[in-house]
C-alpha cells in the first residue's frame, strides 16, 4: 500500500486536471456509471462536530475507495483546518487496500474544481468579477478553480471577521497579480457588482440574498452539508433559471435545498444535476440577466476519482512510502 502525505498530493496534481477529471465524474454519476451511496453524517458531542463518512464506486475507473472525513468548525481558531479528511483506495479485483492519502486538500481541490465546472457551463461567458463570501479553508480552491474557467479582473472579497478576509486578499494578491482585489465589510456590497459568487461558510442564516444580486450572476453554494446551514436566501432558489446540484439526493439534505422544499418555494422536481445539464446539453439561461444556481455538497465519487489519478501519478514519478500491513 502507498501513503502520500499532503505536500505530496498537492506536487502531484493541478486544478486543471481536477476540473478535467470532476466533469467527466459528475456525466458518469448522472448517467448512472457509479455507485454512490448517500453520506453518513454523524453528529458527534455537538451540532457542530461532525464525522462524514463516504464511500463510492467508480467501475470504469477502477475507483473504489472511502473518504472519513470530520468537520470541528472552531479548529481555525487554532490554526487547525476545520475539515480533514484521509483517503482510501483499494484493488477493484481483489479487495485489497492499495493506498491511503491526505484527504484535507483533495477535499478542498475537488470542491473548487467542481465550482470550475459549474462556473464553466453556468456563468456568463464574459463574466469577470466574483464575489468571494467566506475566506477559509476551502476559498483560496475557489478562487483557483473560478480563474481557470474565467479571465477574472477583480474579487470581492467578504468574512465575518475583517482580519480574516483582509489576510486572504493579502494572500491571494500575491499569487493572483493581475487580478484586483476589494475588501467589502457586508455581503450585499460584495455582491452588488459579481458576476460570480462563491459561498463557503458554515452561515445558519442566508448570506446571499437574490434582491443583492447583480443581474445574470451564477452562484455557487459550496459551504452547506446538513440541514442546519443555510447560505443562500430561498428566493435565489425561486428565481434561479438553472436550479442545479451535485447529486439531488445528497443535496436534498441541505438547508440551502430544505428551506426552500420546505417552504414550498420549490420542488426536488425543480433540481437538475449538473451531469444531466452537461450529458443532455441543456441551456442554463434563456436571458443574459437570468440567474443560475449550483449547490455542491460532494460525492464520493469525485474524490476517488481524484484519488485514483494521483496514485497513477504518484506510481508513475516513484512517489510515496509503500508499506505492508
Amino acid at each position: 500500500m502507498i501513503i502520500l502525505d499532503q505536500k505530496q498530493v498537492k506536487e502531484l496534481i493541478t486544478m486543471e486536471q481536477a476540473i478535467e477529471i470532476n466533469e467527466d465524474v459528475y456525466v458518469s454519476f448522472s448517467t448512472g456509471k457509479s455507485t454512490v451511496p448517500l453520506r453518513t453524517n454523524m453528529e458527534l458531542d455537538s451540532p457542530d462536530h461532525f464525522f462524514l463518512t463516504m464511500p463510492g464506486f467508480v467501475e470504469d475507473l477502477e475507483g473504489l475507495g472511502v473518504k472519513l472525513v470530520t468537520s470541528f468548525p472552531e479548529n481555525v481558531e487554532k490554526g487547525i483546518p476545520a475539515i480533514q479528511a484521509v483517503i482510501m483506495l483499494f484493488d477493484t479485483t481483489n479487495g485489497n487496500p492499495i493506498a491511503l492519502m491526505d484527504g484535507t486538500f483533495i477535499t478542498a481541490l475537488r470542491t473548487g474544481a467542481v465550482t470550475g465546472v459549474a462556473t464553466k457551463y453556468l456563468a456568463r461567458g464574459n463574466a469577470s468579477t466574483l464575489a468571494v463570501i467566506g475566506t477559509g479553508g476551502m476559498a483560496p480552491a475557489q478562487l483557483e478553480a473560478t480563474s481557470c474557467v474565467r479571465d477574472l479582473t477583480k474579487v470581492y472579497v467578504y468574512n465575518r471577521t475583517v482580519s480574516k478576509a483582509e489576510a486572504f486578499i493579502g494572500d491571494m494578491s500575491k499569487q493572483y497579480p493581475d487580478i484586483e482585489f476589494e475588501l467589502k465589510l457586508t455581503p450585499q456590497e460584495a455582491l452588488a457588482d459579481a458576476d460570480i459568487v462563491v459561498t463557503s461558510t458554515a452561515a445558519n442564516k442566508p448570506l446571499v440574498k437574490y434582491k443583492w444580486l447583480k443581474k445574470g450572476a451564477h452562484v455557487n453554494a459550496i459551504g452547506g452539508f446538513n440541514r442546519y446551514i443555510q447560505e443562500i436566501d430561498e428566493n435565489v432558489l425561486a428565481n434561479a433559471s438553472a436550479k442545479t446540484v451535485d447529486g439531488i439526493s445528497a443535496a436534498s439534505v441541505t438547508g440551502d435545498i430544505v428551506v426552500p422544499i420546505e417552504q414550498n418555494v420549490i420542488s426536488s422536481t425543480d433540481l437538475v444535476e449538473i451531469g444531466t445539464l452537461i450529458d443532455q446539453k441543456r441551456k442554463a439561461r434563456n436571458h443574459e440577466d437570468d440567474i443560475t444556481y449550483f449547490k455542491s455538497v460532494g460525492l464520493s465519487s469525485q474524490d476517488v476519482a481524484v484519488a485514483v489519478k494521483i496514485l497513477q501519478l504518484a506510481q508513475e514519478k516513484g512517489v510515496g512510502q509503500n508499506v505492508s500491513l
